[in-house]
């Protein structure tokens, strides 16, 4: 199953790169912009004592006209009812997961057929060499 991140910060690029290092399939979609060519990034991240490093595919929610697979928001709750309205058509019966917190940060996917909401908490910043640490 193809695994989506919409959010292009440091918690979609510590998922991607764990999911990456445990052989899923995993594109991260950036939910702010449109129409940008597919990109790749290397990305390095320090889990504990081990350093992980994986190159990730990132696009844009636009380039694509359906998404079949898992899709996992890792954005601000403040962009939802952009990126839902982004999102609807395109999903499917895909399951959506919200990895946010707040209150009512669901109401904008209601129609949405598999809507599920999670919050994650998690702490990661990005050193001047590019690499997320925890």
């Amino acid at each position: 199953m193809h695994i989506y991140l919409v959010g292009n910060g440091v918690i979609a690029k510590s998922l991607a790169v764990s999911l990456l290092s445990n052989n899923r399939k995993v594109t991260i979609l950036r939910g702010s912009v449109d129409q940008q060519p597919v990109t790749s990034e290397v990305i390095r991240l320090e889990a504990g004592n081990e350093l992980l490093q994986a190159e990730v595919n990132i696009s844009t929610i636009s380039n694509y006209d359906k998404l079949g697979g898992l899709i996992l928001l890792t954005t601000k709750t403040f962009g939802n009812k952009a990126i839902a309205d982004k999102l609807r058509g395109k999903v499917g019966t895909s399951p959506v997961v919200l990895l946010q917190n707040g209150l009512h940060i669901e109401s904008s996917f209601m129609d949405f057929p598999a809507l599920y909401r999670c919050a994650l908490f998690a702490t990661s910043q990005m050193d001047d060499e590019g690499k997320i640490g925890n």
